[in-house]
């Protein structure tokens, strides 16, 4: 019979996760570089008669070189204006958080524990991102796994039909649409693991992203390409059932 493979999908599903990978060691990286150089800058002495060190203050010097760090590095990774396109302001208020961003991007000084916070939730962004790319490798091998499983299936169903169904005989015909529709349940099967590793997948991963296909696959020609290969099998394997259905109805 010679069925094709519909693994179309699988291919595209790699190059996002070739291309996510590496954006995404980019801005690791980046975000080291940046804490390094964090850690370099001096802070600012509080003023007398404070208590406590506040988030703002009186001198500017050290939070213009937060400014100019945080533009060196996470600023300059070379997705960011397709990925991003951002002002400092914004995108740091969507890495570091809005109070971290507007204390950075305000009038005060760079005050020690403005310092250690930026240090800590850089650290933070830092792990977030190693998680993701241990999600990215995960993902890998279950494309490779579901390619391999979608050749398998493929070699049954033209093993099914090596003889033509036009010419098989009445029990010929019952036995090869019984290890059809054996073949559709496997597929069925398939999919349902798939689905609950993603709703499972969902509640693991960081905010605010909101699910592993939504957040590879969004610009792929579907978010979801293990489901559309996998429908796109069912389909080969309803088209082979509806073969001998017909030919068992001719025959009886």
């Amino acid at each position: 019979m010679g069925v094709n493979a519909p693994t179309g999908p699988i291919d595209a599903a790699r190059r996002a996760l070739q291309r996510e990978r590496r954006q995404l060691r980019d801005e690791r990286e980046a975000l080291k570089a940046f804490k390094e150089r964090v850690t370099e800058i001096d802070t600012t002495s509080p003023g007398a008669g404070h208590q406590q060190f506040p988030l703002t203050g009186a001198g500017s010097t050290g939070l213009q070189s937060v400014r100019d760090a945080y533009a060196d590095t996470v600023m300059d990774v070379p997705h960011y204006e397709l990925a991003y396109n951002e002002s400092l302001p914004e995108h740091m208020a969507g890495e570091l958080g809005e109070e971290l961003a507007a204390a950075v991007t305000g009038e005060g000084g760079l005050y020690p524990p403005l310092k250690r916070n930026l240090v800590v939730t850089t650290n933070e962004a830092i792990r977030a991102r190693g998680e993701i790319l241990r999600l990215i490798d995960d993902e890998e091998a279950r494309l490779d796994e579901a390619e391999e499983t979608v050749m398998k299936m493929i070699q049954q169903i033209d093993s099914i039909l090596d003889q033509p169904i036009e010419r098989m005989e009445f029990n010929s015909l019952r036995l090869t649409r019984t290890r059809l529709l054996e073949l559709r349940e496997q597929c069925d099967d398939i999919v349902d693991e798939r689905q609950a590793f993603l709703e499972r997948q969902r509640r693991d991963l960081p905010d605010p992203m909101t699910g592993l296909a939504e957040y590879l696959y969004q610009h792929c020609e579907t978010t979801f390409p293990l489901l559309a290969v996998y429908a796109r099998l069912a389909e080969v394997i309803d088209r082979s059932v509806d073969r001998a259905e017909t030919r068992l109805s001719e025959a009886s």
